[in-house]
């Protein structure tokens, strides 16, 4: 059993710490069964703690750790025996979590930003239905996902238990796990570079979406070398950086859209209502060219990323890594 294993929380500590301290050593087999170890634990943990007040970050954790196992479950397709219908359901399960999260930016954004953006007596009280709506949103959603999310994520661990403890073909059991994960490296810095290509102005967001999912492929599967290798940290921060900048561009698109949504909900039918909803139509699109300006703000500066050189740096970097893990 992977995931139960009848093993202790000591025992599991222990085997974490020794794939940290020697990822070098492990077989493809067995060091995907470890990482995925670690990551069905902390989403299991964050699942369980959704609707906790004391865990703000349950949502991004679990999405992290459910995106971590399926990226390395897709690269080392070879090593386990885990069903595309599982992998699938596992994209699906992150995917049905989506609208929370662009509920939640868009409230944290609010939270943060509004105030200082409106400030007159009717924007303050607009802005305070805009809130208690979001948050009715958010709640409503969550409740939902609530009802099905457990239970989900049960089926899967019991899907995943049974197929990543199972063999693998004899001719697969010796492969190397640094090995496997260096040719993967090499591919999806391909990929970055086909993409790049793509990408002309802000409006190529469909581009700029998938090269920040290359980024953070590549960025899991550095992950468990950084302790092998001073430079690899460095090369996760800049990857980080980097998705942090084009996941802000991203949020802001959809804040924008989400915003435009409570434009034309009337507050009643009289006249004083009409002249509300318009009043209040105004003052959210004025929220919206606040996100839509840091949309583009976020775009300029992945522009002169680029044109500066940063990115080819960076994938020239992981490319010499990804070759010297090839090699093993």
């Amino acid at each position: 059993m992977v995931i139960n294993a009848g093993a202790t929380s000591s025992d599991r500590s222990r085997r974490i710490k020794d794939f940290n301290d020697n990822v070098l050593r492990y077989s493809a087999h067995e060091g995907l069964k470890t990482f995925a170890l670690q990551q069905i634990r902390k989403a299991t943990y964050a699942c369980s703690h959704l609707t906790d007040p004391s865990e703000p970050d349950a949502l991004h954790d679990f999405r992290v750790a459910v995106r971590r196992l399926r990226t390395w479950i897709r690269v080392f397709k070879h090593y386990h025996n885990v069903d595309r219908k599982t992998i699938k359901r596992l994209g699906k399960l992150t995917d049905s979590t989506n609208r929370l999260r662009d509920l939640e930016v868009c409230r944290n954004w609010l939270d943060a930003s509004g105030s200082e953006i409106v400030i007159s007596p009717d924007g303050k009280q607009v802005l305070e239905i805009l809130r208690e709506k979001l948050n009715k949103d958010y709640e409503q959603e969550l409740a939902a996902i609530n009802t099905h999310m457990a239970a989900d994520w049960e089926k899967l661990l019991v899907s995943l238990d049974k197929h990543l403890a199972s063999g693998i073909d004899t001719d697969k059991t010796e492969d190397r796990l640094p090995n496997v994960a260096g040719k993967k490296i090499l591919v999806i810095c391909k990929s970055v570079d086909d993409q790049l290509a793509l990408i002309h102005t802000i409006e190529d967001r469909g581009a700029i979406h998938k090269l920040r999912i290359y980024f953070k492929r590549l960025r899991y599967l550095l992950e468990p070398f950084r302790f092998q290798k001073p430079a690899i940290k460095e090369i996760i921060k800049s990857l980080k950086n980097i998705q942090d900048l084009l996941g802000d561009f991203r949020d802001a698109y959809v804040s924008s859209g989400l915003l435009a949504t409570y434009q034309d909900k009337r507050i009643n039918n009289s006249d004083n209502g009409r002249r509300d909803s318009e009043n209040r139509a105004n003052i959210i699109d004025n929220l919206g060219k606040h996100v839509r300006n840091m949309e583009t703000e976020r775009f300029e500066r992945f522009r002169k990323l680029y044109v500066n050189g940063d990115f080819q740096q960076i994938i020239a970097r992981i490319r010499m890594y990804g070759e010297e893990l090839k090699s093993f």
